[in-house]
């Protein structure tokens, strides 16, 4: 393993502006059992990183993982296994939204031992090598898989036993969703993660795993956030390929038509798999149940509901809702034409927001209830539009008698159907 000064490169692309880096060469397999070694003796995976890598907050779940369970929620689950679930932030909220069965594995005792109290039975501390193959010999299976930026922290060495624990765990219908940070362009989810650095160009066109990690820290060495393997999308798609896993590519294309507006950049770069063997029927009941801005808007509201009552219980706030609403703020920016799909989605998000004097909140309430009044001023004055129209094209004959009513009747009738096209668009 050797330590090289070099720099990012300068395309453009990402956040390559030329930047001075180091370089973590790696130079044989056995390096990598060093490098695990310098992350488990030195604590990395602490309290300190999930305050400053993953930004958590005590007692506070991150608006970022609204958006997650409501994708999860969308793929209709009953049972969901998290892997690196930290303090369980999207476990509650699918366990708080009605999934009957969550649990969790998570490496650091830190972040387990400041669970919420609610998964206090759920979240389990070790090796996923050790309780995945438990859960599935005590008959415990799970139809839905949910690890968010966990594989690359794995030794590239046990990959392909990790990824068997796994299935071992799961149903026969499962659906795994997983977050990665890979590199170079994929047919679903665009190029999130552009190629970095010359020195791994080589590796990255031949379809192996990157030999130069950025450095967190040279004594001693540790490639930041504590990733062992980068690599290309193709790369992740084929090693899950191996074990007998198939990206469910539709689904994730509608899921990025409806979320990606939402999502960071780092989110964006996620899979869907299924064993090689489809789960048609699941398939099919998913993409049967609407999935479009509204069933969205529907998700979202229903998990902001139920955090409502955790709230209640809990006896503080968790969620922060000015920054929700601000994280969402884009997306809804970006669906110009549609008033009626803005206005779905913003009215219970403002009611979530003016509900409890506990948030200052009065800046992003008087910013998004005149998004919202704008959007219902768009649909009136349609609706106005359309009547003036109408009463233009069918003018009432004179009298009130009954072909006056018979008329008014069917001019009734054509603006309702109008209105309701309108309003379901």
């Amino acid at each position: 393993m050797r330590i090289i000064d070099t720099k990012r490169l300068d395309d453009g692309k990402g956040f390559n502006q030329g930047q001075d880096s180091r370089l973590i060469m790696i130079e044989s397999p056995a390096d990598y059992d060093q490098l695990q070694e310098n992350i488990l003796t030195t604590d990395y995976y602490g309290k300190q990183y999930f305050a400053t890598r993953i930004s958590h907050e005590a007692e506070t779940i991150k608006a970022a993982n609204l958006l997650v369970a409501a994708m999860a929620r969308l793929l209709r689950p009953r049972s969901v296994l998290e892997l690196g679930c930290g303090r369980g932030d999207i476990l509650l909220l699918l366990s708080l939204a009605g999934v009957d069965e969550v649990a969790g594995i998570d490496i650091s005792a830190e972040v387990v031992g400041s669970m919420w109290p609610r998964l206090a039975d759920k979240v389990h501390l070790g090796d996923l090598l050790d309780f995945c193959p438990a859960f599935a010999r005590q008959g415990k299976l799970f139809d839905t898989v949910v690890a968010l930026d966990i594989w690359e922290h794995l030794h590239p060495a046990r990959l392909d036993d990790y990824i068997r624990a796994v299935i071992q765990a799961s149903t026969a219908d499962a659906l795994f969703y997983f977050n990665i940070p890979a590199f170079g362009p994929d047919r679903a989810f665009g190029e999130a993660f552009p190629l970095e650095y010359e020195e791994n160009r080589r590796d990255f066109e031949a379809g192996r795993p990157f030999s130069f990690l950025l450095a967190d820290s040279v004594d001693p060495p540790i490639p930041v956030n504590g990733h062992l393997i980068w690599a290309s999308s193709g790369w992740w798609e084929e090693q899950f390929a191996r074990q007998g896993l198939t990206r469910a590519i539709e689904l994730e294309k509608r899921l990025h038509e409806l979320f990606d507006d939402h999502l960071f950049y780092a989110q964006r770069a996620f899979f869907i798999f299924h064993r090689a063997q489809a789960p048609a029927a699941r398939l099919s009941a998913i993409a049967s149940a609407n999935m479009d801005q509204t069933a969205k808007a529907g998700q979202l509201k229903d998990l902001l509901l139920a955090v409502n009552s955790f709230e209640d219980s809990y006896g503080k706030p968790v969620l922060d809702a000015h920054k929700t609403l601000m994280d969402l703020n884009h997306s809804l920016d970006l669906v110009r034409g549609q008033p009626r799909r803005r206005a779905e989605l913003l009215v219970p998000l403002v009611k979530f927001l003016r509900r409890d004097e506990r948030y200052r909140h009065g800046e992003a309430l008087v910013y998004f209830e005149q998004k919202l009044d704008h959007d219902l001023h768009l649909i009136q004055d349609d609706l106005y539009t359309r009547a003036g129209e109408m009463a233009a094209r069918w003018p009432l004959p004179p009298g009130r008698g009954l072909r006056l009513r018979l008329w008014r009747g069917l001019a009734r009738r054509r603006f309702e159907r109008y209105q309701k096209a309108l309003l379901s668009s």
